[in-house]
């Protein structure tokens, strides 16, 4: 099973910070084109938190992480001031990230990758489907989210690139 939460955590000598991470949503956002001008911004939705699951696995998440605070060795204001937070409900949770909720802007699945013409946009080479001599190397080419930072990743795709281009493939 893949991990679905990120924990990531920073102590400094006054405040804390944490920040909780669900590494695969099921919500899924669009992109669309507003008119043929390419000028035009494009329509962006990106849907977080649509889907009820999400909520539910990020609201427990950072329930979890504020239950790990609570524990660690902080001055002991800190720890006063923290330690009623396990006791909240799961709703006030869920109600907490819909509302403070953010993202880390690793959105993908845009220029979908694959043989299948009518949902890919590049093929197997990242070339675009249907022109010449443009290919797309960035995470918008992952069929589907991956668990973790996609840094390394896109990387790896980046490189394939070149040795596609070096090869006139």
């Amino acid at each position: 099973m893949d991990p679905d939460i990120q924990l990531m955590m920073f102590v400094y000598t006054h405040f804390y910070i944490s920040v909780t991470v669900l590494s695969k949503p099921e919500s899924k956002g669009y992109i669309e084109l507003k008119s043929k001008n390419p000028y035009d911004k494009p329509k962006i939705d990106p849907m977080h938190l649509t889907v009820e699951k999400d909520v539910n696995r990020l609201a427990d998440g950072v329930r979890k992480a504020s239950e790990i605070f609570k524990r660690m060795k902080l001055s002991q204001n800190d720890a006063d001031e923290c330690r009623h937070l396990n006791t909240r409900s799961i709703d006030y949770w869920k109600c907490f990230v819909i509302e403070r909720g953010g993202t880390f802007f690793h959105p993908v699945g845009t220029c979908k990758m694959g043989s299948e013409k009518s949902s890919s946009v590049v093929d197997n080479k990242l070339k675009v489907i249907g022109l010449q001599n443009v290919r797309v190397a960035d995470a918008s080419v992952f069929p589907d989210q991956i668990s973790g930072n996609p840094v390394a990743t896109i990387l790896m795709i980046a490189e394939r690139v070149v040795d596609f281009i070096k090869n006139d493939q």
